[in-house]
């Protein structure tokens, strides 16, 4: 559930990022389906492991492994804006936080693609106003 306030991030990205977006609640949400029954997220990982089904795309454990990985480009990317000085372009944030986090497991056509997408992101400046200002970024700290 608490995975679900990275969501709005996307939303602040632009348009561009729906699909992104839209991957991340669906692995969200398929989580939270499963996850009454189980104590530990990991768990369902070890029952679609004996199952034989941990690579399928319908299944819970390539969710979580997507989903932890975009949380930390999410992450990454909210870091970089918050170092000082506060200057760096978005693009350049987002693009080293794709570089670390995401590129390596995506293909040459989900890396093309993000590439386009960050060829017109918002401005640094609104994407920080959009998450509550400069007063936010004691929030990204805690």
């Amino acid at each position: 559930a608490t995975c679900r306030l990275a969501l709005p991030v996307f939303d602040r990205l632009g348009v561009a990022f729906s699909p992104a977006k839209s991957d991340v609640s669906g692995n969200i949400e398929r989580l939270a389906k499963r996850a009454g029954s189980h104590p530990k997220l990991f768990d369902i990982c070890l029952e679609e492991v004996a199952a034989g089904t941990q690579a399928s795309n319908s299944g819970c454990c390539k969710g979580l492994l997507w989903l932890k990985r975009f949380l930390e480009f999410t992450m990454d990317l909210l870091r970089a804006l918050e170092e000082a000085p506060r200057t760096r372009p978005m693009k350049d944030c987002a693009n080293d936080a794709y570089a670390r986090r995401l590129k390596p497991y995506h293909g040459w056509i989900s890396s093309g693609a993000f590439s386009v997408v960050m060829s017109f992101p918002p401005s640094r400046s609104d994407f920080v106003n959009s998450l509550g200002g400069e007063g936010a970024y004691a929030d990204i700290k805690a």
